[in-house]
């Protein structure tokens, strides 16, 4: 889960389900692991 998103919609992370990692900057991130060979899939 993306950290900015969480910390503008002043999510407390306690609420948050234990699987979920939050990652500062989420976009950053993708891009960084689609470099790699990784695909981004969006989910509806």
């Amino acid at each position: 889960m993306c950290g900015i998103a969480v910390d503008r919609s002043a999510i407390a992370r306690d609420n948050l389900i234990e699987c979920v990692v939050v990652e500062r900057n989420v976009f950053v991130n993708s891009v960084a692991l689609q470099n790699k060979g990784y695909a981004y899939m969006p989910i509806f």
